[in-house]
């Protein structure tokens, strides 16, 4: 580590000689030395690339082994306590690593980006430069980076420097080694649930369901406790526990628990995220498949029962604005006072009114405003709070057909059609480039289904919408 770390002053000092005393003119003698050519100086780079690749693949090395000793001995294996040890040394110095070059302008800074110019070799592309360096141990795990910038910011803040681009002190780096704080705690939490969570082990014969939701939940309630920036953070383990009684308390133990079974025994991927998306609906809150876990905890439980989804309904409709819909998932205080709201709907017009509106609204087919059904697209607020004075009211249905039996009665209805996608065809020079969707089902293009956000499509299907082709779609 000695080696790496005096990469970030040995570097700029060899830039800074060669403007000292020398001789620029090679052909006229003087007593002064030559200056250093660009080949010099790029035989000088050269070497010091591969020095530093040399010294990054001995960390490489040395953090995979101790990462492979301890899941071997997993869980009580004979010197587990020796391996543990020497794994969490390893992770802390990939931590320091990345402290190294993120810490004097920031996570997006251009010192947080040296390690990829540094080690760049002919396959490197302009994004491997400008993406953050995964050099050391593959970077920092997906579900850990968000805890890290914050835990980077916070060093950074209490220099001043509330920007990136904003150069620190090199003593800055001497503090994180010290630091005590939560924000640490926080990210380093964060990190030793991700490196359980992507060991390859089955964790569900390693945990409770209690335990696998605390321990998933700390990392999202971490990141919404930074949002306000404060000095350090509330102890992350406390906050979740707290958010977590809560739950206990809205929408019972029972309840809580077997959301947290179902979804701890959900197949996961190799970061600890679902395998599958899964569809997120809590409350007044519908979104695209998700890979998240705890929103799929969330929906399930709400979902468990008219109470809880009432519950839900009962969350701050303006705290799912503008991208705020995961910090209020993760707020107990935003959950409390949606518990408030529920205690006084249920006061003023009967419990068993609120949940018999709440019940005949939870499985009613929703897109992102309402209920799919309604030619008004009224909101589900909308809907639950109009049911709580009018009881009798019709809820609109969606019709559920096949794309290969279309009729033209479906003119002027609201309709849900399933069929499989054949190919998809994009209006090429036009704007918004209109993309055609063809079903398998359909003979003769009888039906097609259309967009104009044909670059969404791109982006959740690929380039050529390949993962699109073949699959089945409702629309």
């Amino acid at each position: 580590m000695k080696s790496l770390r005096s990469l970030l002053f040995v570097l700029p000092a060899a830039a800074v000689h060669c403007f000292g005393q020398c001789n620029p003119h090679p052909l006229r003698p003087s007593m002064l030395p030559p200056c250093p050519t660009i080949a010099d100086q790029l035989s000088k780079a050269m070497d010091a690339s591969a020095e530093f690749k040399k010294d990054v693949g001995v960390l490489n090395s040395q953090t995979g082994d101790a990462r492979s000793r301890f899941w071997k001995l997993f869980p009580n294996g004979p010197g587990i306590d020796a391996a543990e040890a020497d794994f969490l040394k390893m992770l802390s110095n990939k931590d320091m690593y990345y402290l190294m070059f993120s810490l004097p302008e920031g996570v997006s800074g251009r010192t947080a980006m040296m390690p990829n110019v540094i080690g760049m070799d002919l396959s490197t592309t302009s994004q491997d430069l400008s993406s953050f360096p995964k050099n050391v141990d593959g970077g920092i795990r997906p579900y850990a980076f968000p805890m890290f910038v914050q835990w980077v910011n916070a060093l950074r803040r209490s220099e001043g420097r509330d920007k990136d681009r904003l150069m620190a002190t090199p003593l800055l780096i001497a503090k994180a080694v010290q630091d005590s704080s939560n924000w640490r705690r926080a990210y380093e939490d964060a990190r030793n649930w991700a490196e359980f969570t992507s060991s390859g082990l089955d964790i569900s014969k390693h945990l409770t369901p209690q335990a696998y939701l605390l321990n998933q939940m700390e990392g999202h309630v971490s990141l919404a406790l930074a949002a306000a920036k404060p000095a350090d953070l509330p102890d992350p383990a406390a906050a979740t526990r707290d958010l977590y009684s809560l739950f206990v308390k809205m929408f019972g133990e029972k309840d809580v628990l077997a959301a947290a079974a179902a979804v701890l025994h959900t197949p996961k991927n190799s970061v600890g995220g679902l395998a599958k998306r899964a569809d997120v609906e809590v409350g007044l809150f519908v979104s695209a498949p998700s890979p998240n876990p705890y929103m799929l905890f969330l929906t399930e439980v709400t979902k468990s029962s008219p109470h809880n989804y009432a519950v839900a309904l009962c969350i701050d409709p303006y705290a799912l604005l503008g991208g705020q819909a995961t910090t209020t998932f993760n707020t107990k205080e935003q959950w409390a006072k949606a518990f408030s709201v529920y205690t006084q709907f249920a006061a003023k017009y009967g419990e068993a009114t609120v949940l018999a509106a709440a019940a005949r609204l939870k499985d009613v087919p929703k897109g992102s405003d309402g209920p799919r059904g309604d030619p008004q697209a009224r909101s589900t607020l909308s809907w639950f709070t109009s049911l709580l004075t009018d009881p009798k009211l019709v809820i609109p249905e969606v019709g559920r057909f096949l794309a290969g039996s279309y009729d033209p009665r479906w003119i002027g209805n609201m309709v849900e059609v399933r069929g499989t996608v054949s190919r998809v065809d994009v209006a090429k020079g036009k704007h918004p480039e209109w993309a055609t969707i063809h079903f398998k089902e359909s003979r003769d293009d009888r039906l097609t289904g259309f967009t104009p956000n044909s670059d969404m499509l791109r982006e959740g299907y690929g380039e050529n919408f390949e993962r699109l082709i073949g699959k089945p779609v409702a629309i």
